[in-house]
């Protein structure tokens, strides 16, 4: 099975590259999970001026449930009126690693209507000291009409003790294709 998955994701770095992906990676955040924290809640922007606003809900320590939710560009205009949300499910583990899937959907795009694709990731969070880590992931989108896996940096800062300010980072196999994004995220 891993054997599989690593030769799908070898073959998407390969084969990628369409419109369409280009699109997609637009709505692909870094999510930022607090392993302290039973419930946070984040805003980010991205370098394509999309505010992301984000939750989420831990009821265990090594399980974390989350969702995305966008509306519209910031630089769109009234007459495109699409909407962006994902459920996700984390899983952590006890040597800083976690994987998990998210299922994701654009709705109401003036060009590509109705999108749904499912994302796959595993990432490893490295702590620099008590208040900083930076993590470093791959991720493998797929639906019917995608197939490609990114690759992820995020750096996340505490700068209050219940503030954390993430610089995120993906970008579709070393191409010229990326997301950048900033954001904060406040943990209950």
């Amino acid at each position: 099975m891993i054997r599989l998955t690593l030769l799908g994701i070898f073959f998407s770095i390969i084969i990628t590259e369409s419109n369409l992906e280009k699109e997609v990676l637009k709505y692909s955040f870094n999510d930022s999970f607090e392993k302290t924290s039973s419930f946070s809640i984040g805003l980010s922007l991205s370098n394509e001026n999309l505010l992301n606003y984000s939750i989420s809900f831990s009821p265990s320590n090594n399980l974390i449930i989350s969702g995305n939710f966008i509306n519209k560009s910031l630089n769109e205009s009234l007459s495109d009126n699409y909407f962006f949300n994902n459920f996700g499910i984390n899983l952590n583990t006890k040597n800083n690693i976690n994987y998990g899937v998210k299922i994701n959907t654009l709705k109401h795009h003036k060009f590509y209507n109705t999108i749904k694709w499912n994302e796959y990731y595993l990432n490893k969070d490295f702590d620099i000291n008590s208040s900083s880590n930076i993590q470093i992931g791959i991720s493998f989108l797929y639906s019917n009409q995608i197939s490609y896996s990114t690759m992820n940096l995020k750096i996340e800062k505490k700068i209050f003790e219940s503030i954390f300010f993430i610089v995120g980072y993906k970008n579709i196999s070393f191409k010229n294709n990326f997301n950048f994004n900033l954001g904060l995220q406040y943990s209950l």
